[in-house]
């Protein structure tokens, strides 16, 4: 019935007769290398749980389920294990997939033809005898161990030929030209930058001793004149019963959405995982906006004709107020910016007071550590005092948090105009169609915080945004962020997969109740 269906026979190499005399591969053998690991079994059927078969090993009286199975036809009582071992009765069975090319299709067992054109499955034990003319057409036949190569008759689907676009000066073969198939509208551009941005972090010695060093020197500048602006510590001697939780400085490429670089940065990260729970911190957690939630604003936003703005606020969590007293270590090159700041004299009073007042006790104290002001990058109730602080300013606003998602603000009793907001940890999206509305929202949270006005809607969370107002479409799209992986990880020349499943694959229940429910059934 199957071969009329699908034009061919059906694959029954892994068939085995039940009862059938067999070795299943003992993975971890307690002897030598050399000492045989295969366990005499018999074969009782096939796993509905796993793929595998079902075997009783020899001296034992439960099933067990194995992949590696060898089989034999005719394994006689009196015969050893090594004679079985030196044999050519032994025909390998174990169970392979098929590959995804037909015209490529291989049995894995040994296929022998007769003289009247019939094909028995495994090795008789004694010689083989084969036609003159089936020797000429396929002479691998007498080839012990090399299976045989088995065509259908209909000719299988051709293959899909890919090829990726990079910058290198590898020229495609002419298998890639044939039939080059892309996925979708692609720029050079984002193709140019993807090796650029997949290695986004490096450490500072790599940094000082980099060509881009001055940049490199620059951000870190720009971090910590960010702590000294926030006032985020007080220089103390440190003290002998509290512990002391270390600094680094993590220095990170910022990219744009076609994958160009738009500044190096540098943050003051703690070293959060020495924090103890109930001394250093009591809770984290800290909601952030659910994809679904951005998915369903897009669709909002062209449904009601919105316009969308992202804003990113600069050194989010050192506007968080800390609750704990925490000490932390002195950050790499912090006197040598400060000797820089006082020296250039050029910013507010302010700033250069407390400057100058942690140079002065850097200087004077012996052992001088940070107590913390303010919940830095890197502590565990960093992202939970930086969420109560933002929560607080959008509630003066007159926004209110959606009870599906609290990090999706609205303004309840609106004159018929929607006005959103969506928060995730230090992006900010903005939607509306009032535009004043939101230069509003971005001139109030400026008062507070330190906003970086990135206009439209373009990239953000890894996303990539293009919103056309004229059509009234809205996509994303996370190509750049697929690319940046498979760069990362050197996978940007693997052959992709159409699907990850079988085509056109209808699943269906099990007719029978697996072991493993009956059996919890059973102890319930």
């Amino acid at each position: 019935m199957a071969s009329h269906w699908f034009g061919r026979k059906p694959h029954t190499g892994y068939f085995r007769t039940f009862g059938i005399k067999g070795f299943v591969l003992k993975k971890r053998p307690e002897k030598g290398k050399f000492d045989p690991r295969g366990i005499l079994c018999t074969f009782v059927g096939y796993s509905e749980v796993s793929k595998g078969f079902r075997v009783v090993l020899d001296g034992e009286r439960h099933v067990s389920v194995s992949k590696d199975l060898k089989c034999v036809d005719n394994f006689g009582e009196t015969e050893t294990v090594g004679k079985f071992l030196t044999a050519e009765t032994v025909a390998d069975c174990t169970h392979h997939d098929d590959p995804q090319d037909e015209d490529k299709l291989q049995n894995h067992i040994d296929i022998l033809v007769t003289m009247n054109g019939q094909m028995s499955v495994g090795l008789p034990a004694g010689p083989v005898t084969v036609p003159d003319e089936e020797a000429q057409r396929d002479p691998q036949v007498r080839c012990r161990g090399r299976p045989r190569l088995i065509r259908t008759r209909k000719r299988g689907r051709p293959r899909k030929q890919y090829h990726f676009r990079g910058t290198s000066a590898e020229c495609p073969s002419d298998e890639t030209k044939e039939e080059p198939v892309e996925c979708m509208e692609e720029d050079e551009t984002v193709e140019r930058n993807v090796e650029a941005s997949a290695v986004a972090e490096i450490s500072v010695a790599e940094a000082m001793e980099s060509p881009d060093a001055r940049e490199w020197y620059d951000a870190i500048k720009t971090e910590i004149l960010s702590l000294v602006e926030n006032n985020s510590w007080f220089i103390v001697e440190r003290p002998s019963d509290l512990q002391i939780v270390g600094s680094r400085l993590v220095l990170c490429n910022k990219f744009k959405s076609d994958g160009s670089l738009e500044r190096r940065k540098a943050r003051l990260v703690a070293k959060g995982y020495t924090q103890q729970r109930g001394t250093d911190f009591k809770k984290t957690f800290a909601p952030v906006v659910r994809l679904n939630s951005i998915r369903t604003l897009m669709a909002l936003t062209v449904e009601k004709g919105l316009t969308v703005h992202q804003l990113g606020i600069a050194t989010a969590f050192l506007n968080g107020d800390l609750e704990e007293e925490i000490y932390m270590q002195l950050p790499d090159l912090l006197e040598k910016m400060l000797e820089e700041i006082v020296q250039e004299n050029v910013l507010c009073s302010q700033i250069l007071s407390t400057a100058r007042v942690w140079l002065q006790q850097l200087r004077k104290l012996k052992y001088p550590v940070c107590k913390l002001r303010k919940a830095i990058y890197g502590l565990k109730q960093s992202s939970r005092q930086w969420y109560k602080k933002l929560d607080e300013k959008l509630r003066y606003l007159g926004m209110k948090p959606l009870e599906p998602d609290p990090c999706v603000y609205s303004v309840p009793g609106t004159d018929g105009a929607s006005k959103l907001v969506a928060i995730y940890v230090d992006e900010t999206f903005v939607l509306s169609n009032d535009i004043k509305w939101i230069k509003g929202v971005k001139t109030e949270l400026a008062k507070t915080f330190k906003v970086r006005d990135l206009g439209p809607i373009s990239y953000g969370l890894g996303i990539q945004f293009k919103q056309d107002e004229k059509k009234g479409t809205i996509s994303m799209s996370q190509r750049l962020y697929v690319l940046n992986l498979l760069e990362r990880f050197g996978m940007q020349n693997c052959k992709p997969a159409t699907t990850p499943l079988a085509p056109n694959l209808k699943l269906t229940k099990p007719l029978t109740v697996s072991k493993e429910e009956m059996l919890r059934f059973l102890l319930s």
